[in-house]
């Protein structure tokens, strides 16, 4: 069997690969991000200019199980999956949300709108 060599890689495994300015390259995961998007149904929402506060997400004992229009576990799934590919920058703060993909109130579902807020100004 032979392995082919390329000179450019544009995609790898949904992964958009941009060469920039000498050896440095940009990894965008443009239709991953959409999709999260659509999922949770804020394609036009306010951006954010960071994924998380600094502090640990709290557990909400006062707070009731909110169950979202959305799939809380697989938006959770997908943004794991970002992070470790392409976006490690929201790695904080998914793993915060990750936390309560059981026992999640509305607390941890506006941290996890945050993240994809970013997501949405970042990805432009």
């Amino acid at each position: 069997m032979e392995l082919n060599v390329e000179d450019n890689v544009s995609v790898f495994l949904g992964v958009l690969i941009k060469k920039l300015d000498g050896d440095r390259i940009e990894l965008t995961q443009t239709g991953l991000i959409k999709g999260i998007l659509e999922t949770i149904g804020i394609e036009e929402a306010n951006h954010k200019s960071t994924p998380a506060d600094t502090e640990a997400l709290p557990a909400d004992k006062t707070g009731n199980i909110t169950e979202p229009s959305f799939k809380y576990s697989s938006v959770i799934e997908r943004l794991q999956y970002l992070q470790g590919h392409a976006r490690p920058n929201i790695s904080f703060a998914v793993c915060q949300c990750s936390r309560y993909i059981h026992r999640h109130t509305k607390m941890h579902i506006t941290a996890l709108k945050t993240i994809v807020r970013y997501l949405l100004k970042t990805s432009l």
